[in-house]
């Protein structure tokens, strides 16, 4: 077969080749398009890629079908020129869609696709105008630089993934596309040049009959050369879309095995830490091809303002450090730097990446390098985690490699990967905080004011929430305290019109919350202290749901996770349980030195004094009945309904050294939800309590249950002591009574109320004990 055979070989093949590139690139339209829709919806170049390769397919679809059609059909012969028209507006298009995916994958301002949008629809107005060997020219200009650049793009990009050969094959491939743009605009001047080639081609034409070649849409020397440059142009084509198709891939198998398999089984064998600069932060680096790697987290603590800093760079000698030392040992602890004073401060600060890229001198001068200078190109990313940046990922490259798109792309996902992990670190820092800083506070004592708002602070300070609440829900008076960064509230009752107290706990910490004002709306995490079944309190937690413009990206919360809310809560409840412990031993030994310190002449004095200890300890007031006695001392208007009730009702006999907790069916306002009962040896003591729910907490050996207890044993022994001075006392006047009264005592003292063998057995070892 000569040349001018296969020539018009190919001419004769146009429509059809015209039919298969439509449906090829209808294809590659509908894979690219289904990736990025499907799977990569932030590579915003492979959306250009698939729309360009949809405006191929409409317009060589409406050409191939104006050629079909209007060659075949007198009355559709305006078709042919309208798919001409189609064609050479499809043109602009995907050249400016190509463009566009150039500058998205080389990382340039958008500015650039605007310029090249003027200068494409100048190229159009120059296409029309201007006559037939001139008109392809302007387009071929604009093909040949906009596929250069993207040729270029897609070379910078699969080299940095590692694919060096491969990169320079498809690089040949684009740039080769488009150089059979310029090929293509010389087409109209060589079609028309008087040589034999011609000649032939156009004999081989004349043999064809008219109908088939009416039927193929004319038959000229352009077609013959068209034709081939127009398959080598669909076999390119096709190389393009594998080039992007790889670099998809390649994006989304961003982690090397290489160096994650080398760190697995480093940390398998338990020779190197996870989360340390020769763990993770190298394998990021050799991962990355990055010259040094930093990673900066923020540590618990707002009022610290503390960053722990892991660092790998190529050529420093490696750290030793061994999993037997603790680990915040090989850390770096400093100061959160400033936005001023390096990129990683900015961007804790603002939470927006930034790239910088400055000359270092370099260690090795040469012919080619005199000025023994070298580029740093540096990139600091934000690591965030609800609404936060917790942290900062800093890669470095030295030379002529700056990070590309792809690269940039695939070192944000880095930083996505490495956020849960890093907040896991914080999490297990914070309750390294809580185990240091709780037994801080139980050293402080019991007379320290506003324990719980102690606790309250120091949860709000290491967990960083917009707003922080704790009650408890358990003993004699429920009490609350919260607090966010600006107002806090000291310890308090709950409101005893308050229905529910975890409910109650929730809206106290909601308004907290929105007094920040810088969250649309408000999450409310929630814990509850319990210890084992025992539920003593709530944990509430506000965080914000959806931040607004102005919130405070720099607050790296903590106390999200479920787990770490329960070993937080765990902590808090043994360390409240403590300080309530610790609060009512002071309270019972203050009564105690109080009721033996003093001798008591009536049993108003006594009850008094039981009484104020009874309000230290959160009850609101205590009621005696001494003896037989019908009187109840130290009864108001308040507490003599209850007891009065409560002792008309009966009850059986109740045993000494018991606790016995009646509710009360309708308390008056802000009196006794619950009146405890105390049986003592010669009476009867009485103790109102507030709080609803009152009575689990006897159930078990809690604080509360241990001072009822003791003061119960108080309460009897310093009633015998009354009761004995008391005797003493009567047996004194009858011993200075006149001789026939005496002589009448001494005769029928077992008829008095009491006898003496009773005095020296019961009552006189009760008063020395008391006295001493």
């Amino acid at each position: 077969m000569t040349l001018a055979e296969l020539l018009a070989y190919f001419a004769v093949l146009h429509k059809t080749l015209l039919g298969v590139n439509a449906v090829a690139s209808a294809v590659m339209a509908a894979v690219l398009l289904g990736l990025y829709y499907r799977v990569v919806r932030e590579q915003h170049w492979l959306r250009y890629f698939g729309f360009a390769y949809s405006v191929i397919f409409l317009q060589y679809l409406s050409y191939w079908l104006g050629k079909w059609l209007g060659g075949g059909f007198e009355h559709l012969a305006w078709l042919s020129s309208w798919g001409e028209l189609i064609l050479n507006l499809g043109s602009v298009v995907n050249n400016i869609l190509f463009f566009a995916a150039a500058v998205a994958l080389l990382g340039f301002r958008r500015v650039w696709n605007y310029s090249f949008c003027g200068i494409s629809l100048l190229g159009l107005l120059a296409t029309v105008s201007l006559p037939d060997l001139w008109n392809r020219i302007p387009a071929a200009v604009l093909s040949f630089t906009c596929f250069g650049l993207l040729g270029w793009a897609l070379y910078v990009n699969l080299r940095d993934m590692g694919e060096r050969l491969v990169a320079y094959f498809f690089l040949g491939c684009v740039w080769l596309y488009a150089g059979t743009n310029l090929a293509d605009a010389t087409l109209p001047w060589l079609a028309q040049r008087p040589i034999a080639l011609h000649t032939e081609i156009a004999g081989i034409f004349h043999t064809i009959p008219q109908g088939l070649k009416e039927n193929l849409g004319g038959l000229t020397v352009l077609n013959a050369y068209d034709t081939p440059l127009f398959a080598l142009v669909l076999a390119l084509k096709v190389a393009l879309f594998g080039a992007a198709l790889l670099l998809i891939v390649q994006s989304l198998v961003w982690i090397k095995p290489v160096p994650y398999r080398k760190l697995l089984r480093a940390v398998t064998d338990g020779t190197q830490q996870f989360l340390s600069s020769e763990g993770i932060v190298q394998a990021i680096a050799e991962n990355f091809n990055a010259d040094a790697v930093k990673l900066c987290l923020r540590a618990p603590g707002q009022e610290q303002n503390k960053v722990v800093w892991h660092r790998w760079k190529k050529g420093e000698p490696k750290q030793k450090a061994t999993l037997t030392e603790l680990a915040f040992k090989t850390f770096e602890v400093t100061p959160t730097p400033g936005a001023s004073d390096s990129l990683e401060g900015a961007v804790l600060a603002s939470g927006n990446e930034r790239r910088d890229s400055a000359d270092v001198v370099d260690a090795r001068p040469g012919w080619w390098n005199p000025r023994g200078t070298a580029a740093v190109h540096t990139v600091c990313l934000p690591i965030r985690y609800h609404c936060s940046i917790i942290g900062t990922l800093t890669a470095e490259r030295t030379g002529r490699r700056p990070f590309n798109e792809t690269g940039l792309r695939n070192v944000r996902q880095m930083a996505d990967f490495l956020a849960p992990l890093l907040q896991a670190q914080r999490h297990l820092a914070a309750m390294h905080v809580f185990a240091t800083e709780l037994p801080a506070l139980e050293a402080l004592g019991a007379k320290v004011p506003d324990p719980l708002s102690l606790r309250v602070d120091l949860v709000h300070n290491t967990l960083a929430p917009l707003a922080t609440g704790i009650a408890l829900d358990i003993g004699f008076k429920p009490m609350w305290a919260a607090r966010n960064d600006e107002s806090r509230t000291p310890d308090q009752p709950v409101d005893p019109r308050a229905f529910d107290c975890a409910a109650f706990l929730e809206a106290k910490t909601i308004h907290l919350a929105h007094e920040k004002a810088q969250a649309q709306n408000v999450e409310i995490h929630g814990q509850d202290l319990s210890l084992g079944r025992l539920r003593i309190g709530f944990l509430r937690l506000a965080y914000a749901g959806i931040a607004t413009a102005d919130f405070d990206r720099s607050r790296a919360s903590l106390g999200q996770n479920e787990f770490h809310r329960r070993t937080i809560a765990a902590l808090l409840t043994d360390a409240i349980l403590d300080s309530v412990r610790m609060r009512l031993g002071s309270v019972t030994k203050d009564l105690l030195l109080a009721i033996y310190a003093e001798t008591f002449d009536s049993p108003q004095r006594w009850i008094d004094k039981l009484a104020r200890g009874a309000r230290a300890a959160g009850l609101l007031w205590a009621a005696a009945q001494i003896g037989t006695e019908e009187r109840v001392w130290g009864e108001t208007d308040g507490v003599k309904l209850p007891v009065t009730a409560l002792r008309a009702g009966g009850g059986g006999n109740p045993t000494v050294g018991s606790v016995i907790a009646h509710p009360v069916e309708a308390p008056v306002e802000g009196g006794a939800h619950h009146v405890i009962h105390l049986p003592l040896h010669h009476g009867h003591l009485w103790l109102g309590v507030q709080r609803k729910g009152f009575g689990p907490e006897l159930q078990r050996r809690t604080p509360w249950a241990s001072f009822l207890k003791r003061l119960a044993e108080a309460a009897d022994a310093s009633l015998v002591s009354i009761l004995a001075r008391k005797e003493v006392k009567r047996m004194a006047e009858d011993q200075n009574a006149p001789p026939r009264v005496a002589h009448g005592a001494r005769n029928h003292g077992n008829h008095g109320p009491i006898s003496w063998r009773t005095f020296f057995a019961v009552f006189l070892p009760a008063l020395q004990a008391s006295e001493k």
